[in-house]
């Protein structure tokens, strides 16, 4: 009978499973962060849309995304589908920040009218919000 030397079978399982731990977590991190790398786009959302004199109003324009959003033209719309008003002067909205953006609607708003506001980006994308005016 010889002298057994190495390591216990219940102390192997705890260092394979520490070790299949950390590979797993070293691969979602790598993963997350190269998909996240990935997936830069902006994401447009409309905060707020302001009466700001008889004719002009003022949309709060958000880009939450990870990259620059170019917007191409701003619209207000009536809920049935009538141009009220547009701006198309290219802005660009770097990610994180916030712009105003004046449109002239000659017709006029009250405070409280429901509109359709509609963002066209330069990718081709649009994005419509319902709000009303404040």
């Amino acid at each position: 009978m010889g002298l057994k030397m190495g390591v216990s079978h219940f102390l192997q399982v705890v260092i394979m499973v520490a070790l299949v731990s950390a590979i797993g977590i070293m691969m979602y991190t790598g993963a997350t962060g190269l998909f996240g790398a990935w997936a830069k786009s902006p994401q447009v959302i409309v905060s707020g849309a302001y009466l700001i004199g008889p004719t002009n109003t003022v949309v709060t324009v958000r880009n939450t995304g990870n990259a620059p959003a170019d917007i191409v033209s701003v619209e207000i719309r009536d809920t049935s589908g009538n141009l009220l008003g547009s701006n198309t002067t290219a802005i660009t909205v770097a990610p994180g920040k916030t712009v105003n953006v004046d449109v002239d609607v000659p017709t006029g708003l009250s405070p409280g009218d429901i509109l359709d506001i509609i963002v066209s980006l330069s990718d081709g994308s649009l994005v419509k919000f319902t709000l009303p005016v404040q």
